[in-house]
């Protein structure tokens, strides 16, 4: 994957996730579109470079549609090297730091997160937790997040719900951290396929979550 595909995931990411008046920058290109070309009609300008900011606008919506789509994260699937000697796995209550990357929920409102930092928890019930809290955050020096989207958000799911666990490496801007890719059922009687993306900060940290999950799961269920 090459690092300028990344890179426009996250900032296709950005723009629709920041805003202007309320409004994300990514629904703004509309305005780059309309305008002009309602300008150019009424005669208050010219079509040429009434088009090219029209057709540029367009272009960036479009190549922003396809990330929109796919979650925005980059996942390549990796068998990691082992660790010499082997890390405790995570213990019950106690929380491990990473990056995470999926459909986060909170009171019923659903929001992708991309490379977000969370933390990873699970409890006595073995119902494992990723919590994401979000921070205020401007792009491009303009743009505000949301205020109602301050907070935390969380994906929770159970061991006999998981699907797959897959190593390998998730992309951040120029770099590569090694990940875990979680597939799993949401809890709801036709359960949704989902997966989440956690991304640690060495591979200590994500042999600790292995170790943890070898504990119940099937081996089939670990690539």
């Amino acid at each position: 994957m090459k690092p300028a595909l990344g890179l426009w995931l996250r900032f296709s990411y950005q723009i629709q996730h920041h805003h202007f008046l309320r409004i994300s920058l990514r629904s703004w290109l509309w305005v780059a579109i309309v305008v002009p070309l309602g300008a150019a009609v009424l005669g208050r300008a010219s079509w040429t470079p009434a088009a090219a900011i029209a057709g540029a606008a367009a272009l960036l919506w479009a190549l922003s549609e396809w990330p929109r789509h796919r979650g925005y994260a980059v996942f390549v699937r990796e068998r990691l090297p082992a660790l010499p000697s082997s890390p405790p796995p995570l213990a019950v209550d106690e929380p491990l730091a990473c990056r995470a990357s999926g459909t986060f929920a909170v009171e019923g409102n659903e929001r992708p997160m991309l490379n977000e930092p969370a933390r990873l928890f699970y409890v006595h019930t073995r119902e494992h937790v990723v919590q994401v809290a979000l921070q205020p955050s401007r792009f491009l020096l303009l743009a505000p997040s949301l205020p109602d989207e301050v907070g935390c958000w969380y994906v929770f799911f159970q061991l006999a719900s998981i699907e797959q666990v897959e190593t390998g490496h998730v992309q951040r801007g120029l770099r590569w951290d090694p990940a875990l890719a979680i597939t799993y059922r949401t809890e709801e009687e036709e359960g949704e396929r989902k997966t989440v993306y956690l991304a640690f900060a060495d591979l200590p940290a994500l042999h600790r979550v292995l170790a943890e999950l070898r504990i119940d799961l099937p081996e089939e269920a670990l690539a």
